[in-house]
């Protein structure tokens, strides 16, 4: 769910984050937000803590995305490829094959396909 933008940690300062749902109106709650946690480095220092600057950024998109409604219109895109191309490509061709990929991956127009 947070690689989908459906979740983010709020920072509330150190860090110490509220972790809730960017639809405040989610239907489907499979977990139980929102909860406040403070996240620690490991006691041996085998695992970072999570970078503060990164899950700034990663709450900003996913309110952007929630409140531009650009998150359903790339699950919609997502959804249509599946759904009406049946995974196959068309033998004229006109399979968009570069913007499936791109999408995909997670790319933009940045990913070039030859």
């Amino acid at each position: 769910m947070f690689g989908n933008f459906e979740i983010a940690f709020g920072h509330l300062g150190g860090h110490t984050y509220n972790i809730d749902y960017v639809n405040p109106q989610e239907l489907l709650s499979l977990l139980d937000l929102p909860v406040t946690r403070i996240l620690f480095i490991t006691p041996d220092r085998s695992v970072d803590s999570p970078s503060v600057e990164f899950l700034k950024m990663h709450y900003a998109i996913a309110r952007i995305m929630h409140m531009s409604g650009a998150g359903d219109y790339i699950d919609n895109d997502l959804r249509r490829m599946d759904e009406t191309d049946g995974r196959q490509l068309s033998a004229n061709g006109s399979t968009p094959i570069d913007h499936y990929i791109r999408l995909k991956l997670g790319f933009g127009e940045e990913l070039s396909v030859h």
